[in-house]
Formats: structure tokens, sequence, C-alpha cells
């Protein structure tokens, strides 16, 4: 399929756009209607306009590390030869959201040619894809594989969420030598500030660290599949202090990168203060009375002051009940 009848015939809302450029022929044309033959010249693109359809749009080729089961999940794939694969194509609709790196990271993803940008889950009206059979650049857009797209089977904007952590992590991994700590570190973070769980941590951090090191600079006698053990064991825990003053990393960078999954990194979550206000044990006086509580010791110092003091609150109440009382003033007239 990578002419416009072909779409057409398969009932998809195509739009003609000019040729080898993005951008659609006419104004206002997601008010227009779609799949209309007669609309397209030769030469023109093909627009899929995303009414009905999801379009994961990877603009960072770090990504594809960690898209593996995801493309598995009932997806069209398509691309270019020089960036193959780079829109996952699924039936549905989804919200538009757009993934950058922090402009503190600039360092880590400058040499990528759409630098700080990871990707894009574009759906709904208003947005559409160069599909196959189009030119972009003097370069042909193809099917990598063509298959009637499908709904997502699960939550696809929190997968794609923790692809577009893992690339981020995997952009600004580092060199050897600091890679158990970075991945300790990131670890603690995890299982202090997102409340991670002990193997959820340690298949993420074996993956990420799979995926990041190259073969040739690999340490195969440290696997790191074992951090989230080690983060639950509390023995001498590191986070951002470690990323931070030991790494070089910035803290502005580094927390952003959190916020990806949802993570605020140096403030308690309102549902964490509500759980510890919760354990407080509130007693009725039946359980009152009955509580184990040792009685008060005294010594004899403690107790001498005490009556020193009584005494002489008693004999200054006695002093003043000597005097007469005070009487208000007389009433002054305005004359």
């Amino acid at each position: 399929m990578k002419t416009p009848q072909e779409y057409i015939e398969n009932k998809y809302p195509i739009i003609p756009c000019h040729a080898n450029e993005r951008r659609p022929k006419g104004n206002e044309w997601e008010e227009k209607e779609t799949g209309k033959l007669e609309r397209f010249s030769p030469g023109d693109n093909i627009g899929l306009h995303l009414l009905e359809h999801i379009d994961i749009d990877i603009d960072n080729p770090v990504c594809h590390k960690f898209l593996s089961q995801i493309k598995q999940r009932g997806c069209a794939l398509y691309g270019r030869k020089s960036n193959p694969e780079s829109h996952l194509l699924f039936l549905g609709k989804a919200e538009f959201k757009k993934w950058v790196m922090h402009k503190t990271l600039k360092p880590f993803y400058d040499k990528f040619r759409k630098k700080g940008t990871i990707l894009e889950i574009r759906s709904g009206k208003g947005l559409q894809s160069i599909a196959p059979g189009s030119v972009i650049d003097d370069e042909e857009v193809r099917w990598d594989r063509f298959i009637e797209p499908k709904e997502y089977s699960g939550d696809l904007r929190k997968d794609i969420e923790l692809v577009v952590f893992a690339t981020m992590l995997s952009i600004i991994y580092p060199d050897k030598g600091e890679r158990d700590d970075f991945c300790y570190a990131i670890s603690c973070l995890l299982k202090k500030w997102g409340n991670w769980s002990e193997d959820k941590i340690n298949k993420f951090i074996f993956e990420l660290s799979e995926a990041s090191e190259p073969q040739e600079t690999r340490d195969r006698n440290s696997i790191k599949d074992k951090h989230g053990t080690k983060a639950f064991k509390g023995n001498n825990p590191k986070g951002l202090p470690t990323l931070i003053n030991q790494m070089n990393y910035p803290e502005e960078g580094i927390k952003d990168i959190f916020k990806v999954i949802g993570i605020t990194i140096g403030k308690e979550k309102e549902e964490e203060k509500e759980k510890k206000i919760t354990k407080l044990k509130m007693f009725d006086w039946n359980e009152y009375v009955n509580l184990n509580i040792p009685e008060p010791k005294f010594s004899s110092t403690c107790i001498r002051l005490t009556l020193f003091s009584l005494a002489i609150l008693t004999s200054f109440d006695k002093t003043s009940s000597s005097y007469p009382p005070l009487k208000p003033p007389a009433a002054v007239t305005n004359i």
C-alpha cells in the first residue's frame, strides 16, 4: 500500500501534502474531508490524518534499544532507509505528547540529529504523518512491516514513558569506571522516590546496562542485575548527591528525567504524608487506663525545689491579700 488510491480503498483518512515536504496542501486542511482521490496531484506526498490512529514518532535512535516489546503489539512500522522503523502506527486515539531532554543535558544530546527531542505520541485532529509512498528529503518513505494496525494491548502512555526514561538514562550513561555508582544511585532514587519494588529495579537496571554498555568496554564481571537488591538492603545508599557531586551531572537535568515517569525527587508525596498521619495510634479511655506507663521518678533535690517554689507562691498570695482591693477611677465629666 503506497498509492493514494490504495489507501482510499482501505479506508485510510489521507490528505495531500506538498511534494518532498511534510506540509499539507491548502488552508484549514484539518477541516476538509479526507480520502478524496480528486484532491491529489501527481507527485503529492501522502499524509495520514491521525483521526483514528496513533503514530509513535521516534526522533532519537537510542529509543529502539527499548522498543522491542512494544513493536510486537500490533503496530505497523515504517520509516526511511536512513531512519528505519521510526514510526510505530497503532489503531486508536491518544493525547499528544512530546518528550525533550532538559537543556542542562545538551552536552549529552547535542550530537543527535534531532538534538534533545526523544519521541512523540501523535494522534488526533490536526496531526498527520507522512505515510509510505511519499518522499522526504529526496528519500522514499517505506513500510518496514505492514500489517493492519491494531489497538495497543496495555497502557501505551505508561509503557512509552518508561521507554523515554530508559532512553534518556542511556544517553547520559557514563564511561567505564563510574557505571556501578551510576546504576546504584539510580536504583536508590527509584526505591526512595518511586517506591519501585526490588525485582522491578533489578530488571530495569539490568536492561539499561545491557543496552547502554558497548561490547568493547563491557565488564562481564560486573553484571548489573542486583542493584535493586543492594538498594533494599540499605547499605551506604546513594542518590542525587552522588550523581551531582561525584559524577558532575546537573541536578535539574536528573530531576527532569525522573519526572518522565512521574517521580518528583526531593518532595514528599502527599499520600506518603497521609500514611504517616494514619499510623498515629489513638486511644480511648479504657485503653488509656490500661497502658503500661511507668510512674515518673523524681530526685530528692527536685522535690525540695518544687516545695520551696510552692512556699514562695503561697507567701506571695497571703501578702497580696492584705492590701485593699483596687477601685476603678471616678468617671470624668466633660466640661
